[in-house]
C-alpha cells in the first residue's frame, strides 16, 4: 500500500512544480490582474457535499452549517459539483481498481485512464454512462447547471477566479486523500484530483507570455 501512495503523490507533481506551488502563484496572479477590482464575495455554506444535503418531503434541505461565513461563492458551487462526481469516481472504480495491483506505476496509469474515461462519459451525461443512477445523473446535472449559471452572472468577467477555487478543492482532496493510510482507494482520490487539477490548468490557465510562471500558469 505504501508504494501505491508513494507512486500517486510523485503523479500528484505536474511538471516539477507542485500543485499547492501553482495554486499559489495562480493566486496571486488573479491579484494582480484584477485591477483592482474587489473579488467576488458573500455568505457562503461551506461544506456543501452532498451528505449536507437532505432530501425532504418539499424540496431538499442544507445541513452542518459549522463552516458558514463570508467567502467566495465558487467554494459552494465547486464543492457541491465535484464531489458528486468524486464519490461516482470512487464507487465505479472501486468495483474495477479495489485489489491492488503488484506494479504501481502499472496501477496508477490504468486508474488514470479509467478516470478519463468516466469523466467524459458523465459529461456526455446519464444515457452514455450506465453505471451512472438517474438520482445521480440528475444530481449532477444539477450541479453543472450552477456551475454555468456562476459563469454566467458573478464570475462572467473573472472565470479564473472560479477555476482558481477549483484547484484549491482539487489541493484540498489531494491533502485528504494522503493522508488515508489505510483506505485502498485512498490512491483512486488522489489521482482523481491531480487528474482534474492537470485539466483545469490545461484548460483554463495557458498564458502565452513568455517567462510568465514558467510558461505555464
Amino acid at each position: 500500500m505504501k508504494n501505491l501512495r508513494d507512486e500517486a503523490r510523485n503523479r500528484m507533481v505536474l511538471s516539477k512544480v507542485s500543485l499547492q506551488s501553482r495554486v499559489d502563484a495562480l493566486a496571486r496572479l488573479c491579484v494582480d490582474n484584477s485591477g483592482g477590482r474587489d473579488s467576488v464575495w458573500g455568505s457562503i455554506h461551506g461544506d456543501l457535499h452532498a451528505a449536507n444535503i437532505l432530501e425532504v418531503e418539499d424540496g431538499v434541505r442544507f445541513i452542518d452549517y459549522g463552516k458558514t461565513r463570508c467567502g467566495p461563492p465558487a467554494v459552494d458551487y465547486v464543492t457541491l459539483e465535484w464531489d458528486l462526481r468524486l464519490r461516482f469516481v470512487r464507487e465505479a472504480l472501486g468495483r474495477r481498481f479495489g485489489k491492488l495491483i503488484e506494479n504501481p506505476a502499472k496501477w496508477c496509469d490504468r486508474v488514470l485512464e479509467a478516470i478519463g474515461e468516466v469523466e467524459r462519459r458523465i459529461d456526455k451525461g446519464w444515457n452514455d454512462c450506465p453505471q451512472l443512477t438517474l438520482t445521480a445523473a440528475r444530481a449532477i446535472r444539477a450541479a453543472r447547471m450552477g456551475r454555468r449559471l456562476a459563469l454566467a452572472g458573478p464570475y462572467r468577467d473573472r472565470p479564473r477566479e472560479y477555476w482558481l477555487v477549483t484547484l484549491l478543492y482539487c489541493v484540498r482532496i489531494l491533502h485528504r486523500y494522503a493522508e488515508l493510510a489505510d483506505d485502498p482507494l485512498g490512491p483512486v482520490g488522489m489521482l482523481w484530483a491531480a487528474s482534474v487539477a492537470r485539466d483545469v490548468l490545461d484548460t483554463h490557465f495557458k498564458i502565452t507570455k513568455p517567462g510568465t510562471l514558467a510558461g505555464y500558469v
